[in-house]
């Protein structure tokens, strides 16, 4: 089940012909982030979406990034790089996508709703193992 907090994206292409451009949205689920993405080729090819799960406990890092003359853009750096690998341009672990301008409000409550469910889940992790501990020693 999907939040409100959807934000939709585009990647520019990788090369001058418009090859490999992708759009899409991210949005939070209950237990991670949820990465819809199609291919927008200049071919007549159709390409069907793609979507990538990633659970609030293998990010590492989430940031709004905005400037006075730079486009918006959300930037997510997970743990485990193999979790993107499906994602063209993010083989190091590292995805960095432009938020249209109407998006921005939208993009910035995306950003803070991750930060503060990332921050829970690493929170019960910690609880867990120390009860864990804990119970061991009884």
């Amino acid at each position: 089940m999907l939040s409100e907090k959807t934000v939709r994206f585009e990647k520019a292409s990788q090369d001058a012909m418009g090859h490999g451009a992708l759009e899409g949205q991210l949005a939070i689920s209950s237990q991670g982030i949820l990465i819809v993405f199609k291919l927008k080729d200049r071919t007549f090819r159709k390409h069907d979406a793609q979507q990538i799960e990633l659970p609030f406990s293998e990010i590492s890092e989430v940031e709004l990034k905005k400037g006075w003359f730079r486009p918006i853009q959300v930037r997510i750096v997970v743990r485990e790089v193999d979790r993107l690998s499906a994602f063209p341009g993010a083989e190091t672990g590292e995805l960095l996508v432009q938020i249209p301008k109407e998006q921005a409000d939208a993009a910035a409550a995306f950003v803070s709703s991750v930060e503060f469910e990332r921050a829970q889940a690493e929170l019960q992790a910690v609880e867990s193992r120390t009860w864990g501990e804990g119970n061991a020693d009884s």
